[in-house]
């Protein structure tokens, strides 16, 4: 037990979610790593939003999303599922 510590505030999901849209509002259309930075600002929300969002000032935080994003991308199946993720958070596809 940590007496005394004050744990961060956590950000409201609806506040988190629109500082999320945002971002990703805020990559370039003409970014040709526009759907690849929209899935790793999604990552990187829900990262923070599970684990805590304290850790988002943690500069080790941003070296765990990178290497989360990259292991994501070798798995084949899973980087055509995160390609079509990112085409959907930058509204360059319509949902199914």
């Amino acid at each position: 037990s940590t007496r005394g510590a004050k744990s961060a505030p956590e950000t409201p999901a609806h506040i988190g979610a629109d500082l999320t849209a945002q971002r990703i509002q805020a990559i370039a259309a003409d970014d040709p790593q526009r759907t690849r930075k929209a899935v790793r600002i999604y990552l990187e929300a829900e990262l923070a939003r599970e684990f805590g969002a304290g850790l988002v000032n943690d500069p080790m935080f941003a070296q765990l999303v990178d290497s989360v994003h990259a292991h994501m991308q070798e798995d084949a199946e899973l980087a055509v599922a995160m390609q079509r993720a990112g085409e959907l958070l930058v509204g360059e596809v319509p949902p199914r």
